[in-house]
């Protein structure tokens, strides 16, 4: 279940930066 979630967060955040990097960057350091 853990690896699961894991994997899942993993492709999620992968997704979102190739979306917008900027937004996302801002967003993890802010």
């Amino acid at each position: 279940m853990f690896q699961f979630v894991s994997l899942f967060l993993l492709s999620l955040t992968q997704f979102l930066k190739r979306l917008s990097p900027q937004k996302i960057g801002e967003q993890i350091y802010n």
